[in-house]
């Protein structure tokens, strides 16, 4: 389902540095955060017919690593209810989720962070997918580091966690250039495909983290 790494990104437990050169990232509230063609944001009611068709398009590939697509995920009706869910979730500091657009509009892949949680810990947990169309070009790498440094900066998390079945050697790879430390792995973790599926547990800290 995920895309392995073409960018050279150091793979060190740091937090990832920003794309240099022409990129230029702007982080107004709620997120749109912009580098090269694409944009990360929350979704819109306006973009419920390209969300729908990402799905449509890629329910087999993202099926292959994580819960199927249901119909009703392909459906405009859910999105039209699941989108003011989303805004409300980034809202109340409880998710963040991030659809990737192109120039036109169109849903090349998403972001979620969720799973969020403060007091002493300010963590939350990462999960991708991008279009089978899109692979091997190192746009989830390049979209995750932005995300991930407005996950870091603005929102002021110090920890993120992602887990991947540990044959998707993909997502493995995508994680460990990004800096991600494995930490073992959880037993039986999902119900996915009907069976539980073990994944290997990374997680990424923010050596910026500053006490609200």
């Amino acid at each position: 389902m995920l895309e392995g790494p073409t960018s050279n990104i150091p793979g060190e437990s740091t937090m990832p540095q920003l794309p240099t050169g022409p990129t230029k990232i702007s982080v107004p509230k709620p997120p749109m955060l912009t580098f090269g063609q694409v944009t990360l944001r929350l979704p819109t009611l306006g973009d419920v017919a390209a969300i729908v068709q990402f799905y449509n398009d890629n329910c087999e590939h993202l099926g292959r690593y994580s819960a199927p697509v249901s119909q009703k995920q392909r459906s405009p009706e859910f999105w039209v209810g699941r989108i003011p869910e989303m805004e409300a979730n980034f809202n109340e500091d409880k998710a963040c989720n991030l659809f990737l657009f192109d120039k036109a509009g169109a849903v090349l892949g998403f972001i979620n962070f969720s799973n969020a949680i403060r007091g002493a810990f300010h963590c939350c947990t990462v999960g991708y997918g991008l279009a089978e169309q899109k692979q091997g070009q190192g746009l989830m790498t390049e979209s995750l580091r932005v995300a991930i440094n407005y996950v870091f900066g603005p929102l002021n998390f110090h920890r993120i966690e992602a887990n991947y079945q540990n044959d998707n050697s993909k997502s493995a790879a995508v994680l460990k250039n990004l800096g991600f430390v494995e930490e073992g792995v959880a037993e039986k973790y999902l119900y996915i495909g009907g069976e539980w599926k073990s994944h290997v547990r990374t997680s990424l800290t923010n050596p910026n983290w500053q006490p609200s």
